[in-house]
């Protein structure tokens, strides 16, 4: 340099300097500015120059250097009036190294000195961001209060509140945020952000109504915004997630149009709504729509994110159709085109299912082992081989299919399919009538999975096996303890019902109609409902309480009225009359009872209303009854013999002789029962010779 010592050498040297730095040539700037340090006294131009440096460096993403160089100046110049500037560039480096902490510390330094350069408002809001970074939440928005209660005409003023609305939605203060947001009306931009940011605040906690509230309000509002295409989207999902399928579909039907396509974003956002659109059909068994929107798809970008979920979609509508052969077509392209495709290995597996729903077990097994063998480690693998279980079964390959049940639980011990393999093997065993390796097989499978979906299930048959073996005591236990472990089991008034007849076989009567009230007031099913009726009579009737045993009918009578049941408990409601003399009383539920359907009841109806009215005196009607059963039910041997005997009986009471001699001799023809054909004999010697008593 010429003149070192001139007026004009600082901001010449200065502006050289800049040249430098603006050509983005920082090292020779450095160079320069070092090299001719010597040639000038201190002046606010070397300040400058320096401060120049540290902001090249900081505004190239070089933080550390340009952080060195910031802290070199205040070391250098403590009492620059560009120290406050210095300072506040030496939290942005910390800020941008990530160090929020001594950030914070170092803007509030900036804040205590509030000198000339007025950085109060720029170094408030960035102790705000740094705050924020640091997840200290509360503190940032006291600081952005701050800021705008001190500034409230910032130009800046819509950022600021976006992202006070983040602050609050952070720590969880959604009414907080919904104030900020409603200050952003005016400012579309922060406006929409703000909207957007309380959606998605619902739909990352799975509150997909509430979250769909500020989509579509975004739609309503900003229906031309550049992003509409991926609100679109959400708002279906929204939908989706609600089970509202045809809500799903009238908003995702709004990206299936030629509007959208054009830009990256557009195409995934229709791609992946022409999808959903397609696996909607599928969920409601609409599987012609299905395949139609899964190929439109395929026809619009072949190569797309989505394709091989289409195709696997596409099989498996083929599947749920029955068109066994294009599912079956459908998977083995797939897995032959994509073998590492994630839905290869359940191509394989469903080209099996197709194969066994077809009863072609030998096909469905080979498919299946293709799975074992291509992907021996995929989630597909244990289905595959309970696959080939259940074919063997089909096949009545029955050491086979128990040695493989065996295999496929040491293997998959934690599968969740191990307990339903069990399960098989037990109904394989149960159905063969081998008592003991069924019990020993559920035994194991409650022992190996005390808490799996089966466990309920398996007790309650272990009790139906012990009870069907007349093990009443271990039956009752096993009941018991499913009742206390499954309290809110669907199985549970079934159980209680089981409970019930089983301690009447115990003769334990009072705890039996205890278990009996209980199915009652589980609003047991009404098949069970009945049958814990008829148990209630059953257990009144024997502790001799004959007003609950008629109340418990008459309640079973008035609850299922038009219902077979009624016609049994009119029957029971007869006896239990008739045991008590009250004749006259059970003429009518007797009568009801004769006109059931089924004739193990109409045929003891009609004889016990004969008995009635022999006891009622009226031998007409009863000789009527007696005949009925007689002549109406022949298939009930045993009842039309002994209607026969009381037939007899009448008649000798009458003096008719020729009428009790043919149905004495009538019974003779009928029965095989030795003390009746005695009987019989008997009475017609005795009107033979006259000395009928």
């Amino acid at each position: 340099m010429n003149y070192p010592g001139s007026r004009l050498s600082d901001p010449v040297f200065w502006a050289v300097l800049r040249t430098y730095l603006g050509e983005g040539n920082l090292e020779k700037g450095t160079d320069y500015y070092q090299s001719f340090l010597v040639h000038f006294l201190p002046s606010h131009w070397l300040e400058q120059c320096l401060y120049d440096i540290g902001q090249s460096y900081f505004e190239q993403g070089q933080y550390s250097e340009a952080l060195s160089i910031f802290r070199q100046f205040l070391k250098t110049y403590p009492e620059s009036d560009l120290e406050e500037g210095v300072l506040f560039m030496v939290g942005e480096c910390l800020f941008n190294q990530k160090d929020y902490p001594s950030a914070i510390a170092t803007y509030r330094r900036v804040l205590e000195k509030k000198r000339k350069a007025e950085l109060e408002p720029l170094a408030l809001l960035r102790l705000g961001y740094a705050f924020f970074h640091e997840k200290d939440y509360v503190q940032a928005l006291n600081i952005w209060e701050e800021l705008l209660s001190h500034y409230p005409d910032r130009p800046d003023r819509g950022e600021i509140l976006y992202w006070m609305t983040e602050a609050a939605l952070a720590k969880q203060d959604f009414h907080k945020a919904l104030g900020y947001v409603e200050k952003l009306k005016g400012d579309e931009e922060h406006f929409l952000k703000g909207l957007n940011s309380l959606a998605w605040y619902h739909y990352q906690k799975g509150q997909w109504k509430e979250a769909n509230l500020y989509f579509l309000r975004i739609l309503k509002e900003f229906p031309e915004v550049p992003s509409i295409a991926s609100v679109i989207l959400l708002a279906g999902q929204c939908y989706l997630n609600q089970g509202d399928y045809e809500k799903a579909k009238a908003v995702l039907a709004r990206l299936d149009s030629e509007r959208f396509g054009k830009e990256a974003q557009e195409r995934e956002a229709q791609g992946k709504a022409r999808y959903l659109l397609g696996w909607i059909a599928f969920r409601q068994e609409r599987f012609d729509e299905a395949i139609q929107r899964f190929e439109r798809l395929l026809a619009s970008d072949p190569s797309g994110p989505y394709g091989e979920e289409a195709r696997y979609w596409i099989g498996w509508s083929h599947l749920r159709k029955k068109d066994y052969r294009r599912s079956i077509d459908t998977f083995q392209r797939l897995a032959q085109d994509s073998p590492q495709s994630p839905f290869a290995p359940s191509a394989l597996l469903k080209i099996g299912d197709a194969h066994y729903n077809q009863k072609k077990f030998s096909l469905a097994i080979s498919s299946y082992s293709k799975v074992l063998q291509t992907y021996p480690k995929s989630k597909e693998a244990p289905e595959a081989e309970f696959g080939i279980l259940l074919c063997l079964r089909q096949e009545k390959k029955f050491k086979a299919f128990v040695s493989g049940v065996e295999t496929f639980v040491k293997k998959y011990p934690q599968h969740p399919l191990a307990g339903q393999a069990l399960m098989d093997l037990g109904d394989h065993y149960q159905q063969q009538g081998m008592q003991q390796k069924t019990l020993r097989t559920y035994l194991s499978l409650l022992e190996r999975y005390p808490r799996s979906e089966w466990a309920e299930e398996v007790r309650f048959r272990l009790a139906l096996l012990f009870k069907g073996e007349k093990r009443w005591k271990e039956a009752l236990t096993e009941l018991e303890r499913f009742s206390k472990d499954y309290p809110k089991s669907p199985l549970l008034g079934e159980v209680l019902v089981e409970a019930g007849e089983v301690c009447f076989v115990l003769k334990q009567y009072e705890k039996g109609i205890g278990y009996l009230n209980k199915a009652l007031e589980a609003h047991a099913a009404p098949l069970v409902a009945k049958r814990a009726y008829l148990g209630l009579e059953e257990g009144y009737r024997s502790l001799r309480r004959y007003d609950q045993a008629e109340k418990a009918l008459k309640e079973l009578i008035a609850k299922f009225p038009g219902d077979d049941v009624v016609f049994d408990g009119q029957l029971r409601l007869g006896l239990l009359l008739l045991n008590q003399k009250r004749f006259r009383e059970a003429v009518e539920p007797l009568s009801q009872a004769s006109r059931s359907p089924e004739e193990r009841i109409a045929s003891q109806a009609d004889f016990k209303l004969g008995e009635v009215y022999q006891e009622m005196g009226n031998r007409e009607l009863a000789v009527a009854q007696f005949s009925k059963v007689v002549y109406l039910y022949p298939h009930r041997a045993d009842l039309g013999e002994e209607a026969l005997l009381r037939l007899g009986g009448l008649y000798l009471e009458q003096r008719k002789f020729p009428e009790a001699k043919l149905a004495y001799r009538k019974l003779l023809e009928k029965t095989k029962r030795e003390d009746r054909r005695e009987l019989a004999q008997k009475k017609l010697a005795e009107i033979e010779k006259g000395k009928v008593p």
